[in-house]
């Protein structure tokens, strides 16, 4: 299954993942109309039956300047906006488990998983940026080491598998893909 976000192509192997673009689903919407300020993941999938994976993308590419803060003095906001995302999906996924008139079967497959400390649960942050220059490369990266440690310090709390990725450092996830669309 393919999906487009933030002029990124995301190909999910219908034979290894069955995925949900869960920020659009109805669920969420019914949750988000409910209560206010409720936040979304962007993808929500189930890996070979056996591994919940959530996936937030963040694309600041050609954006830099306007998000100078948020990436730089303020990784700390982009970490925890990311978090809050993950815990309202959470509050959503046993929601839908138990009151869905969508996809009930796979919010009850999601929710035992989640709920099943045996099976691993991912959090993978997408974040595109602009390309750095070489001279500037080693700073551009401890910076990522720090959004790395402050996001895996806000998701302890459900899972030591956080995931900082872009397309210049994907990770190798079973039956996924991903590339910039034409013309990004």
């Amino acid at each position: 299954m393919d999906f487009q976000e933030s002029n990124i192509l995301f190909r999910f192997d219908d034979r290894h993942w069955h995925i949900v673009k869960f920020d659009i689903h109805k669920d969420y919407y019914k949750i988000s109309n409910a209560i206010s300020e409720t936040k979304a993941i962007d993808f929500l999938g189930i890996l070979r039956e056996e591994k919940v994976v959530m996936v937030e993308i963040k694309s600041f590419r050609n954006h830099r300047i306007e998000n100078k803060d948020r990436l730089e003095t303020g990784a700390n906001l982009l970490t925890t906006e990311i978090a809050q995302k993950v815990r309202d999906s959470i509050a959503t996924i046993v929601g839908a488990s138990r009151n869905s008139t969508n996809d009930l079967p796979f919010w009850k497959k999601t929710s035992a998983l989640l709920q099943n400390s045996e099976r691993d649960i991912f959090v993978i942050a997408w974040v595109e940026e602009d390309i750095v220059p070489i001279y500037k490369s080693k700073l551009a990266k401890s910076k990522t080491s720090v959004n790395v440690s402050l996001l895996k310090n806000k998701l302890k709390w459900l899972t030591p598998f956080v995931l900082v990725c872009n397309t210049k450092h994907p990770p190798l996830i079973e039956g996924l893909s991903v590339s910039f669309l034409p013309g990004a």
